[in-house]
């Protein structure tokens, strides 16, 4: 398995003072990465190694806590992951490669696991651009017939804000707002704004369904989910019917109370990673050739010297 995660471990005698989410999150990255099965007994063997709990039956709880999350994970999103669990065990059926979307968010996540591994991984623009062209393509596959389409700057994308947002007026058939050239000077790049997700009546007519989305990769997602600013965008865009925010992440929640007591501040739509997944599962759904070339380059770079226990 990979190694003890370096947060949400603490010592638990009488109390579970373990993280559920980096505890489920554990399981699911080290049965991606790992090329041998993973077993339960795997699990509590570690905790107990680093003295993380006391007693065995204590430790194996937690696990089979974690254990069941996984596995309804899996079976929820599908086969093509390339993970088959049993009660006792989780099998890779295939290469991490074979899955580039999945794999890329399981990466992101054991940055969060691991944040002195994560250290040494390039610039936050390059994985954060990667996932923005990642949840642009599930997305496009979760609304169909929508458009759904790449708006933040990025260095491969510097377009000025001003010339971006003329783009969107116009595709939205909207008008400006009262107070553009006040939030949108020579010196700003964004909004917070990465994606844009509307649907076209084809017709002159605005009036139409708008998301805007903000995509988060890093640990500091939390931070982020108040953006786009809605009141904000108003000024700029004088919108004819109201947009809603949308947030896209590539990490997991292992408990539906936590999922909706941090989603509400978005309020709008909270695509998780088994969201995002989702869509992408399938094989004849997987992501586009180039991204997924891109993705598993990615992943590779660091793949191989993420923490892993020494049996």
């Amino acid at each position: 398995m990979l190694g003890l995660p370096e947060k949400g471990m603490a010592r638990s005698v009488k109390q579970h003072n373990v993280d559920l989410d980096v505890i489920c999150d554990w399981i699911e990255a080290s049965a991606v990465f790992d090329d041998s099965p993973i077993t339960k007994s795997d699990a509590v063997d570690i905790l107990m190694e680093n003295g993380i709990y006391e007693k065995q039956d204590f430790a194996a709880a937690i696990i089979g806590q974690g254990w069941a999350i996984v596995s309804d994970r899996i079976k929820h999103l599908g086969a093509p992951l390339g993970l088959e669990a049993a009660k006792n065990r989780i099998t890779r059926v295939s290469e991490w490669k074979t899955s580039p979307a999945y794999s890329f968010c399981m990466a992101l996540s054991c940055g969060i696991l691991y944040p002195k591994w994560a250290e040494k991984w390039d610039a936050p623009s390059v994985r954060g651009e990667l996932f923005e062209e990642l949840t642009e393509e599930s997305l496009n596959k979760t609304f169909a017939g929508w458009t759904v389409r790449r708006v933040g700057w990025s260095p491969d994308n510097s377009v000025k804000l001003k010339d971006t947002i003329a783009k969107i007026i116009s595709d939205l058939n909207e008008v400006p707002g009262t107070e553009l050239d006040l939030y949108v000077d020579s010196h700003a790049n964004e909004l917070g704004l990465d994606l844009l997700a509307y649907y076209s009546f084809s017709d002159p007519h605005a009036s139409i369904p708008v998301l805007l989305v903000q995509c988060a990769s890093g640990g500091n997602w939390k931070q982020k989910r108040h953006t786009p600013d809605l009141n904000i965008w108003h000024k700029v865009v004088s919108f004819n019917s109201n947009p809603v925010r949308a947030f896209a992440m590539p990490f997991a929640f292992a408990d539906p109370v936590e999922f909706r007591k941090d989603t509400m501040t978005v309020k709008g739509i909270f695509v998780d990673r088994n969201r995002l997944i989702r869509t992408l599962s399938n094989e004849s759904s997987q992501v586009s050739g180039t991204l997924g070339k891109k993705l598993v380059e990615w992943v590779g770079r660091y793949i191989d010297t993420v923490p892993r226990d020494q049996e």
